[in-house]
């Protein structure tokens, strides 16, 4: 206890002996002199910039396409729930990775009916993985004339790859 007092007053005694020193050190700009007893003045420099010439340019401006020339995009089903795939414990144990392209009905509801896959690397590894994870995918369904309708067509791709595999195991 007594060690902190001590210490707390030697803080509040060099904080004030510097603030004093600051404080004499500033008060006379005037007197400023360096190791060799030189005095001198201190100087403020400031650089003013030049006024530049400004140069402006004329840019044509193209018009956009006409109305009846605008390609017709549809908005998409919106996904809600993406549940992430069970890593299939063959291609883990192996240290495999890889990708399913997968495509899909969206209906009325926001589900995901008659999943199809597209392309897989490597093939048969992931495939039932990445299905069985597409089934359990919500979205909010496209809506046209405010009735919400199927969308078929919608595509998903599901990446696997190894997060914290152990380096003795896969790099070897």
């Amino acid at each position: 206890m007594i060690r902190h007092a001590i210490a707390v007053l030697a803080g509040a005694v060099v904080t004030c002996a510097l603030l004093w020193l600051m404080g004499a050190v500033i008060a006379n700009p005037d007197a400023a002199t360096d190791s060799g007893g030189i005095e001198g003045r201190v100087l403020d420099f400031v650089q003013v910039q030049e006024d530049q010439e400004v140069i402006v340019k004329k840019r044509m401006v193209k018009s956009p396409p006409p109305a009846d020339r605008l390609p017709q995009s549809r908005p998409k089903p919106l996904p809600i729930v993406k549940v992430q795939p069970i890593y299939p414990r063959r291609a883990q144990t192996r240290c495999i990775e890889g990708h399913v392209l997968l495509e899909f009905v969206v209906t009325a509801n926001g589900a995901v009916r008659d999943p199809v896959i597209v392309e897989a690397e490597p093939p048969g590894i992931f495939d039932r993985a990445a299905v069985d994870a597409a089934l359990k995918f919500k979205y909010k369904p496209e809506v046209v004339n405010g009735e919400p309708i199927e969308v078929a067509g919608v595509r998903n791709l599901i990446k696997f790859e190894l997060q914290n595999r152990p380096r003795s195991i896969c790099d070897a």
